[in-house]
């Protein structure tokens, strides 16, 4: 059978397949019945699947569209000479089963063309587009998913194209040249699969000799421009050059037009996206990407779903399952950071990272950093919800006696998370100023002058607690709180009276402590206690009376200023505490005492468990202290945990505890 180039005419039955005119096989059946095939035939094909007696195994289907980007370089007719025996089912190359050959995407019926079977090898260039994944962040360009990739480009397919490519090489150089493409990189020989992908892309195939030649492999990727000076016009490509060097222009590029340079370049990326790989314990991997990476996302959510923060925006995105080992589900949280400060994302990555892998049920783990167009970006599981959203739009009004078990289960887990915070020690290098500012005499000389820089033992601090950056995650008995949000983590020495000057410390101004507006007043691992109190007196309030309690107390707490709180915009300061004595001195806003003891211990459901997590709040977290010796201390993280674990199993073990309503009025 001779392909034509010639242009059917209307009614003739010939279908355009590929570059070439497929003539029409005599039949007797009617236009609708090849219609009724035609159809079934293009399910068959998409799904993978042949029914029995499908007319899939009599028919071929005609080709469809190539994709925008991708244009076809062309079919070729194999004359098939085994005859017109049945043939089992195999793999064809997007994976699919298929009745023909191994490489043919459309068997052809052997019967109907007079016993001579021909069968149609689509090319490389075709499954590669066919299977193009969209770059969502930039809107343009695409990435081919790797597993996919190598599926096609593996050895049987890649000597089909050879045969293209080289009519006159024996079956033996052919064999030798796929193997060579295809082979597993080890020190002692290298990988070219990714480079023949390249190639077969920009319809350059048969240079993949030059690229052999010269030992430019897969590890090479991705290639540096080399371009005129003075000009953008590509000349050529190097390896990534050492240091200050400029990449040595590579020979493989000899033969390419400019057209040729700026494909390979173009589409270069095309098989590089990222794979992320599974963080192990207190070892995730960062990934310095280059601007052109084609990030390897599938779904981004709208501009519209987009949070921002004060310290950066999460978007809601999936990732291809070819590309993460991260093992759940795909949806996942990119954080991007609005500082491009490395040394400020390596202190917020370097935390994040102690506690990573699920080392605690109620902290974040992050799965993967990496660095793009100046930007930090972190990716975590993606949550349902944080607290506030929980509070507003999930359960806006809980019962409290199916409740207030998990409140207390809760609570207990983001203490026992905090401490863990508090309690993890690292060692750092610190200069005498440094030393100075964190109460910590440093090394002295002879002179008694400290010069000499010292290791000193520091402790976390998360700095920025508060219900939006508690996260909600579904699952059995309510779902799980997680701590996130370390954008303010840092780590302070021992002799916490020393650590910090309230005038350098960033907070959140709803939740901040009383030092944080105290003249001289000094930031310590405390300031989590402060806010953590204040979150458990809202969560307090949720239970008791839903998102509408919550909603009286912010306003009840509102005086002067200018702030706002997650879920509801008060221009008012609505702080748990107010300044006296010009500033040295701090209290209790009356209002705060005032609706805890009416509207909470006085309210009709509340029980001993709530009356006794309450006295905690009040008389042991939301302390003011002035930095005396006489100062009252609020309660350490152990203690407050070690107090919560009882409450907790006190619940579970007295039911009346938990649910029995004795609410009181105290003066």
């Amino acid at each position: 059978m001779v392909a034509s180039n010639s242009q059917p005419q209307p009614g003739d039955g010939s279908h355009k397949l590929f570059n070439f005119e497929v003539p029409a096989v005599a039949t007797s059946r009617s236009d609708a019945e090849h219609e009724t095939e035609s159809s079934s035939i293009r399910s068959d094909i998409d799904t993978g699947t042949t029914a029995p007696n499908s007319p899939r195994s009599r028919y071929t289907a005609p080709s469809t569209a190539p994709s925008e980007r991708g244009h076809l370089i062309g079919g070729s007719w194999g004359q098939d000479l085994a005859g017109p025996e049945t043939r089992p089912p195999v793999i064809d190359l997007l994976g699919h089963e298929s009745l023909g050959d191994p490489f043919s995407l459309h068997p052809i019926d052997r019967a109907a063309v007079g016993g001579q079977g021909f069968s149609l090898s689509p090319p490389l260039q075709d499954c590669l587009f066919a299977e193009q994944q969209d770059d969502l962040r930039r809107g343009k360009g695409f990435f081919v998913p790797i597993k996919r990739l190598e599926h096609i480009i593996r050895e049987e397919n890649v000597v089909q194209e050879l045969e293209r490519c080289f009519p006159n090489h024996s079956k033996v150089t052919i064999r030798s040249l796929a193997s060579d493409i295809c082979a597993i990189p080890t020190e002692q020989q290298h990988s070219y699969r990714l480079i023949f992908a390249i190639l077969v892309l920009i319809d350059k195939a048969d240079w993949i000799q030059d690229f052999i030649g010269e030992k430019v492999h897969d590890g090479d990727l991705p290639l540096f421009k080399i371009r005129e000076p003075g000009k953008q016009v590509i000349r050529g490509f190097g390896r990534e050059p050492g240091g200050k060097e400029s990449p040595r222009r590579l020979k493989c590029f000899g033969r390419f037009p400019i057209k040729g340079l700026a494909d390979f370049e173009e589409y270069q990326w095309v098989v590089l996206a990222p794979v992320f790989e599974r963080p192990s314990r207190k070892d995730v991997k960062y990934y310095d990407l280059h601007d052109q990476v084609i990030l390897p996302f599938t779904k981004e959510s709208e501009s519209h779903e987009v949070c921002h923060g004060g310290f950066g925006q999460v978007s809601k995105v999936q990732i291809h399952p070819e590309h993460h080992g991260f093992g759940c589900d795909n949806q996942f949280a990119i954080k991007q950071l609005n500082s491009q400060d490395e040394q400020a994302f390596m202190a917020e990555f370097d935390m994040l990272s102690k506690f990573s892998d699920d080392t605690h049920d109620h902290l974040i783990s992050v799965l993967a950093a990496y660095r793009q167009l100046k930007y930090f970006y972190l990716i975590f599981p993606w949550a349902e919800a944080n607290l506030v959203q929980f509070w507003v739009k999930i359960k806006p009004d809980p019962d409290f006696g199916q409740t207030v078990d998990w409140v207390a289960k809760q609570c207990e887990g983001l203490a026992d998370g905090l401490r863990q915070i508090h309690r993890y020690e690292s060692f750092r290098d610190m200069e005498p100023g440094e030393l100075s500012g964190a109460g910590v005499a440093g090394a002295e000389d002879r002179t008694g002058n400290s010069t000499a820089p010292m290791k000193v033992k520091l402790f976390g601090r998360h700095g920025d607690i508060k219900p939006a950056n508690i996260l909600w995650f579904p699952g059995p008995n309510g779902g799980m709180l997680k701590l996130t949000d370390f954008g303010l983590s840092e780590f302070h020495t021992l002799k916490s009276r020393s650590n910090r000057s309230n005038s350098r410390i960033a907070t959140s101004l709803t939740y901040r402590p009383p030092e944080c507006d105290m003249k001289d007043g000094k930031i310590s691992r405390s300031y989590d206690i402060w806010t953590l109190g204040c979150l458990y007196l809202e969560f307090i309030t949720w239970l008791l009376g839903g998102w509408d309690l919550v909603v009286k107390f912010t306003i009840m707490r509102a005086t002067g200023g200018s702030t706002s709180v997650p879920g509801l915009h008060v221009d008012k300061d609505n702080s748990f505490f107010e300044l006296q004595a010009g500033g040295e001195m701090a209290k209790i806003k009356t209002s705060v005492r005032d609706f805890i003891r009416v509207q909470l211990h006085g309210h009709p459901s509340c029980s001993s468990y709530i009356h006794e997590f309450l006295n905690l709040i009040e008389k042991e977290m939301l302390v003011v202290e002035t930095g005396d010796t006489s100062s009252d201390m609020r309660i350490n993280c152990t203690r407050l945990h070690n107090e919560l674990q009882k409450m907790r199993r006190k619940c579970g073990q007295e039911r009346g505890y938990a649910l029995t309503p004795l609410p009181t009025r105290k003066s």
